[in-house]
């Protein structure tokens, strides 16, 4: 499964068949939305994520990157779904982008 499905997937903890089945219309305002999420985590946590669903690179590749070892990578990775996971964070996907922006102005 390729970048953005891939990392959709872990967040949800989905397999590829309920991907399809629960998400088989993403718009592009929802992935601004994940990318909007992935912005807001640290820079070392962006990159990892980056590192592991968008280029594929294995974990050991990953450290020497960063030079960090495996067992760091993992932690980081685990780190940073937990993070995505959160509501707040998963909002802008599963809303859009835009449309949260616009009940943050809505709330003001």
């Amino acid at each position: 499964m390729v970048y953005p499905y891939n990392l959709i997937c872990r967040i949800y903890g989905l397999t590829e068949d309920q991907f399809k089945e629960k998400y088989s219309n993403i718009s592009k305002d929802q992935l601004d939305g994940l990318e909007y999420m992935i912005s807001q985590l640290p820079a070392k946590e962006r990159s990892i994520i980056q590192a592991s669903f968008k280029d594929k690179l294995c974990w050991e590749d990953i450290g020497q990157l960063l030079n960090m070892d495996r067992e760091k990578v993992s932690l980081r990775i685990e780190t940073a779904i937990k993070k995505l996971r959160s509501d707040s964070l998963k909002k802008y996907f599963e809303n859009g982008l835009e449309a949260e922006k616009q009940k943050g102005e809505e709330q003001k």
